[in-house]
This record gives C-alpha cells, sequence and structure tokens, in this order.
C-alpha cells in the first residue's frame, strides 16, 4: 500500500513538472502583442532641424538632403516627391514606441536580420539616428523597430515607419523625364504620323 503512494504522488509531481515546462517554453515563444503599454521615446528632435533621410535596402542606398525647404536626392538622377520626405520628417522627428521587447534571442524574428530597412535621419548639427525597420506585427497595425547599436526591439505605429517599405517610384516626382540644364541637345517627339524635333 505504501509502494502505491509513494508511486501515485512521484507521477503527480512528474505531471506538474512536465506542465510547468510547457507553460515556460509556450510563454517563452509567444511573439509580443500590441497592448498599448507605457509608449518609449526613441526619437525627439525639432523637426526644422531635419537635414537628412537615407534609406539602406540593402546594398541599395538612398540619401536625402534637406536645404531651404526643399529636398534633393544626393545619389540618383531624379527629383524626389516632397510630400514622402516631409510625412518621413514629420514621423521621425517624434518617434514614439508603443511596446518594448528587451533583448530578444533572435532579432530575425522580428525582420530585423539582413532583409531589414535601415532609416537614417541626420539632425542639422551632425547628430545621426539610426533605425532598424523589420516586419509588421501579426496585427498589420504596427512595425517592429530596433535603434541601431541597442539590443531591444520596439513596436511603433505603422504610419511612422511605413515610407521606409515604400517602392522608389513612390519617391520619385512626377514628372515624364529628368535632364540636367545644359546638356540637351535636341528633344524629338515622334507620333505615328508624324515627328516633331526642337534643337
Amino acid at each position: 500500500m505504501r509502494l502505491r503512494s509513494v508511486y501515485r504522488e512521484a507521477i503527480i509531481l512528474g505531471g506538474l513538472a512536465l506542465a510547468l515546462c510547457v507553460v515556460v517554453l509556450v510563454t517563452g515563444r509567444a511573439k509580443p502583442r500590441d497592448t498599448g503599454s507605457d509608449e518609449v521615446s526613441l526619437i525627439q528632435v525639432d523637426a526644422s532641424s531635419v537635414r537628412q533621410i537615407a534609406l539602406h535596402r540593402g546594398s541599395q542606398e538612398l540619401r536625402f538632403v534637406r536645404t531651404a525647404d526643399q529636398w534633393q536626392c544626393r545619389n540618383c538622377d531624379w527629383q524626389p516627391r516632397q510630400a514622402i520626405l516631409n510625412r518621413a520628417a514629420h514621423q521621425l522627428h517624434r518617434l514614439v514606441a508603443r511596446e518594448r521587447i528587451e533583448s530578444p534571442a533572435d532579432a530575425q524574428r522580428y525582420g530585423l536580420g539582413a532583409s531589414r530597412v535601415q532609416v537614417e535621419l541626420v539632425e542639422e548639427s551632425g547628430q545621426v539616428y539610426r533605425v532598424n525597420v523589420g516586419d509588421l506585427t501579426p496585427s498589420g497595425i504596427s512595425y517592429y523597430v530596433a535603434m541601431d547599436g541597442y539590443p531591444d526591439v520596439y513596436v511603433v505605429k505603422r504610419a511612422a515607419v511605413e515610407f521606409a517599405h515604400a517602392p522608389l517610384p513612390d519617391f520619385q516626382h512626377d514628372r515624364p523625364f529628368q535632364h540636367h540644364s545644359g546638356t540637351v541637345e535636341r528633344v524629338v517627339a515622334r507620333r505615328a504620323d508624324d515627328v516633331h524635333q526642337w534643337v
């Protein structure tokens, strides 16, 4: 009788230990949710002091520089669309996180590995802020981001960094073609029935 009681206790304790292990594993692997917890300020600068915004997508870099309230693309041969860059500067100058995920073991799980987009904001003083933009959260209303050089992952509203994943044409001004002054020798317009040429 005593042996049966010890055996029963061993089974109960083993079951409890197994249940505890399952709970620890499940909660440790669960993806974070948008909880609306205390906000964390990631970037807080004066909007008028933003002088550059750069996007690093793999080996591609787009660097936009603002002079006299006009954005120019430093390393491309087209004029940028002003509205998307003004909106980006406005969103970034007060970048706030909704949630913090402290030192996650695998940042790639949040899209912050090789596929991330790095956004660089440069102030007039020369201060540089780098934000790595990862995947959308499962709810689709926020993005995962990380500040370059810091281990934590943050959840920010979608509108704050969505421009980082925008296709290239969204950044280009709507003009049929671009040219540099003094380099055009001739313009030719062709239609099915005739050709016009200006020299």
